[in-house]
């Protein structure tokens, strides 16, 4: 489905040089409007953001909070407006209010017509994903308002309580016309907004956690990326000791990481239409986070807990880093160093393994908690470029041990998320040491040749085998790669921690010539991987 187009909007606009009383005062309304907007915004602490969060029926601001009522005035008259009929669409403005820019002067301001056509959009995108349309009002129209917020908020929306018997409740957009934003970021407020009046229209007592990046989601999809989401994530990595469950503004649109981390698009989409739909059929016993997580898992397999651990996994190796760690491990050895960490019910803790150049073949650490409850995930980047993700399995009573080879990686972050319920955040101790040239595998010998039927043999010997999984042989054109492996399946590791053994693989030779070029690749328990040398095979 797509908005119509402009042609068949239906648009009221006047342009006068000495306004009327009606339309001075509703100007002057929305000045006053605008500063209203400016108060709430420090007594929030949402100064340069959106209020809506803070406008909700239970939300700080109070339910007769000035900017709860419609901005304009109530005389009829008073403003202008431009309007689509189906879906039923109405962006408000006084006439005389200035700094609206008109840049093809037919009348309607630019901002006025691209909040009409990012609305219809918005609509559109939630209508046809299943999310329906926001609860009707009085008219029967969905309502946005162009006020002079000067960037003090890029707008938000207002939901008004819910009919009795009713979850769902409608509302109205407020954005800011100063120009003190670029086009993508209006468009997106406006897309945002949108959906947060679609999403109220299904439960308006949804809680933020989850209606925020239902938002920013639905925001990204019809208006595309930015800067904004980016410092969202980077604000839910930067406190994930807070939780899942935290009403904060910004770290509830950062959870949006937990529908992106799926990476289908389908499956994001039918994910939150099946919380929304949850969340608007739930009984009056069941609780929101309850009936979110029943209809997640149905739809992905994931319960909240687990989505969480893959979120963060996915922000790590696709979005931004953080910026503040847990603990850091650096220098070794380390004797059992404590660190406080503050984790909430469903929150997370990261640990940062870096190389210790005096111990550059590895790190072998171990962290506890004392408390039952926590999962892990290790998350090692390559020299190269990429990420090797290992889940971990405490053991009982909350300890971890684990091995960081450093051949073919620069560093390594170990997350941790505790289980939604618990006691009060305690310490986490950690030791860790190097591990010596010699803990792991010793490489003995390794060979290649061309054999006979276009055959190349693979040979190699280990003096050694400690904590390995198995082997794999990759191949490539070049000496820096990019490398290949030669087998899908690893050659399983049978050598002894005294005592080596020999492997021979084959592998059929391209029927172009030249030279190629060998290296076999020790496989951790982990699954993490130690390059050997690589060798030639020239003219084959």
């Amino acid at each position: 489905m797509t908005p119509r187009p402009a042609a068949l909007l239906t648009a009221l606009a006047v342009v006068t040089t000495a306004l009327p009383p009606s339309r001075a005062a509703a100007a002057d309304d929305f000045v006053q409007y605008g500063a209203a907007v400016r108060a709430a915004a420090a007594q929030a602490g949402l100064s340069g953001d959106d209020l809506s969060p803070a406008l909700r029926p239970d939300g700080p601001l109070g339910p007769d909070h000035p900017l709860r009522r419609r901005p304009g005035g109530a005389e009829p008259g008073t403003l202008t407006s431009i309007a689509a009929r189906e879906p039923a669409v109405r962006v408000h403005w006084p006439a005389g209010l200035a700094g609206l820019r008109d840049a093809d002067l037919d009348g309607v301001p630019d901002r006025a017509a691209a909040a009409l056509r990012t609305a219809l959009k918005t609509l559109a995108f939630c209508r046809t994903v299943g999310l329906g349309l926001p609860a009707d009002d009085a008219d029967r129209e969905l309502d946005l308002y162009l006020a002079p917020l000067d960037g003090e908020s890029r707008g938000f929306a207002v939901i008004e309580p819910a009919a009795p018997g009713e979850r769902g409740a409608p509302g109205f957009a407020v954005l800011d016309a100063s120009g003190r934003q670029d086009d993508q970021a209006f468009r997106g407020m406006v897309g945002r907004a949108v959906a947060r009046l679609v999403l109220a229209g299904r439960d308006a007592t949804a809680p933020p956690w989850w209606s925020e990046p239902g938002a920013l989601w639905v925001q990204a999809q019809v208006t595309g990326p930015d800067l904004e989401i980016q410092r969202d994530l980077q604000a839910r990595w930067n406190h994930p000791e807070r939780g899942l469950f935290i009403d904060d503004p910004v770290l509830a649109r950062g959870n949006a990481g937990l529908l992106w981390c799926l990476e289908d698009q389908a499956l994001e989409t039918r994910a939150l239409a099946a919380t929304w739909s949850a969340l608007a059929a739930r009984g009056d016993g069941e609780s929101p986070a309850a009936a979110i997580d029943r209809a997640f898992a149905a739809t992905t397999g994931l319960d909240l807990a687990a989505a969480f651990r893959r979120a963060g996994a996915w922000q790590l190796v696709e979005g931004p880093a953080p910026s503040r760690w847990a603990l850091t491990i650096q220098s070794l050895p380390m004797l059992e160093s404590e660190a406080a960490l503050p984790v909430a019910a469903s929150g997370a803790a990261a640990v940062l393994l870096l190389p210790d150049a005096h111990e550059p073949e590895g790190t072998r650490a171990s962290l506890a908690w004392g408390e039952e409850g926590w999962s892990a995930s290790l998350l090692a980047r390559r020299r190269g470029g990429g990420w090797d993700v290992v889940p971990l399995s405490p053991a009982a009573g909350g300890r971890i041990s684990f091995l960081v080879p450093w051949a073919d990686y620069d560093r390594a972050v170990l997350f941790l998320v505790r289980a939604a319920t618990g006691g009060p955040s305690g310490t986490i101790r950690a030791q860790a040491a190097g591990i010596g040239p010699s803990s792991v595998v010793g490489l003995s010998s390794f060979g290649v040749r061309a054999s006979s039927n276009d055959l190349a043999e693979i040979g190699w010997s280990s003096a050694w085998e400690g904590s390995l999984f198995g082997w794999i042989v990759e191949r490539s054109s070049r000496p820096e790669g990019p490398w290949a492996a030669v087998h899908a399946v690893p050659v399983p590791a049978v050598g002894l921690e005294r005592e080596g053994t020999g492997y021979l693989i084959q592998d059929s030779l391209p029927g172009d010539g030249g030279t190629l070029y060998y290296r076999v690749v020790a496989l951790t328990d982990l699954g993490l991987r130690i390059s050997g040398p690589a060798l030639a095979l020239r003219d084959h």
